[in-house]
């Protein structure tokens, strides 16, 4: 995942966006950058976002979830 583009991960990972706003991290225009790139450009800490990035894969994989969000778009 850390060698992911920003804009790789918030194309292919539900809710990825989200945590990039919230680490202020520019995933539109800085998008071409590696996530590692990033964290450390940012001073993140990199077990954090990757936590919460993993949290999100885990989510998204979980086919309870996912029939769940299919059955509340209605």
């Amino acid at each position: 995942m850390l060698n992911q583009t920003l804009a790789e991960l918030a194309n292919t990972l539900p809710g990825a966006t989200a945590i990039f706003n919230k680490h202020n991290l520019n995933f539109c225009c800085g998008g071409k950058h590696t996530l590692e790139e990033a964290v450390i450009k940012s001073n993140i800490d990199q077990d954090t976002i990757l936590a919460e990035l993993n949290a999100l894969q885990t989510h998204n994989d979980d086919p309870e979830t996912t029939l769940q969000t299919l059955s509340n778009s209605d």
